[in-house]
């Protein structure tokens, strides 16, 4: 069995999707395999996907491919096929630098000797940002996003996630913990963050491992942070601006309910706290922001915070 399993969830993808396989199957580490699965594609994806599987014997597609209806749930059920001691997650549509395998490796087992391999471990990474047909658009997604991708202890993940899902390695002792994660996820990548950030410990590698690529039907996208467009597009949608504050306290509801007592009494009453922000006033929502440390980072996104929470 492979050491480390490659997750790829595929939705419509057949632009991209040669080159994706093509900078995985060219990884500088050998030892993985790369478990497929399309959730309902009409545009030939499973063609191309079936049609890869039989020509390298590393690809494996899941049988299963109805629709699902969103990435998230398509991840879990990958997640829930897995059986390597370590797991990586893969968008459709990005291109791996050749050694982010291998890199993304290093740091694991290196964290693995410090705390231990049963201690629940993600490793994640910065991102290169490039167009649809892969010019650079920024070199570090996180200084174009302005995101401080250290900011990653549980009560500052609790209202911003910093860790991207295609950069992602859990080793199996997080994900027993957290799959299948619920339905009130936000995503798999934020959830399994809380999970590593709570009950275990969280590494980055220093660098870009994947050119993102940036196009039409991202479903998450990348966004420059401190351009006047991002600030007034987000000025202009107080509705969704508010849901997605709405989505992170059900998550924070959910994790709550997951593990409940078992948190660090601490981080229990953190989360207890914001997943409750609902149900207070503004003047108490101020507090408890300020009480547990859950602003976000930088100063946009905290107005953001004064103005919807």
């Amino acid at each position: 069995m492979a050491q480390t399993q490659i997750l790829l969830a595929c939705y419509n993808g057949r632009s991209y999707l040669d080159a994706q396989i093509r900078s995985i199957v060219s990884q500088s580490e050998p030892d993985w395999q790369l478990l497929m699965r399309d959730d309902g594609s009409f545009d030939g994806t499973n063609a191309i996907l079936r049609a890869w599987a039989q020509r390298e014997a590393r690809l494996c597609l899941l049988a299963d491919h109805k629709a699902t209806g969103g990435a998230m749930t398509n991840f879990r059920l990958l997640a829930a096929a897995s059986t390597a001691p370590y797991v990586m997650f893969c968008d459709q549509d990005d291109v791996w630098h050749p050694d982010k395998l291998q890199k993304t490796q290093q740091k694991m087992r290196a964290m693995e000797r410090q705390f231990g391999a049963d201690t629940p471990i993600l490793v994640h990474s910065d991102l290169r940002v490039v167009d649809q047909d892969g010019r650079e658009i920024a070199p570090s997604m996180a200084a174009y996003q302005k995101l401080d991708l250290t900011r990653t202890s549980f009560c500052q993940l609790l209202s911003q996630n910093v860790v991207t899902g295609c950069t992602v390695m859990v080793n199996r002792a997080l994900l027993d913990l957290a799959a299948p994660w619920p339905d009130q996820a936000v995503m798999h990548d934020w959830y399994l963050a809380l999970a590593a950030a709570c009950f275990g410990q969280i590494g980055l590698v220093e660098e870009a491992t994947l050119d993102y690529r940036q196009h039409g039907r991202n479903q998450v996208g990348s966004k420059n942070a401190g351009s006047a467009q991002y600030v007034a597009k987000r000025a202009t949608e107080p509705k969704k601006s508010r849901q997605v504050l709405l989505d992170t306290y059900a998550q924070a509801g959910a994790f709550v309910a997951q593990f409940g007592e078992k948190m660090p009494p601490a981080y229990y009453e953190a989360a207890r706290a914001f997943a409750d922000m609902p149900q207070k006033h503004k003047l108490s929502r101020l507090y408890t922001l300020t009480k547990y440390r859950l602003w976000k980072g930088g100063l946009v996104r905290k107005i953001g915070q004064c103005l919807y929470s």
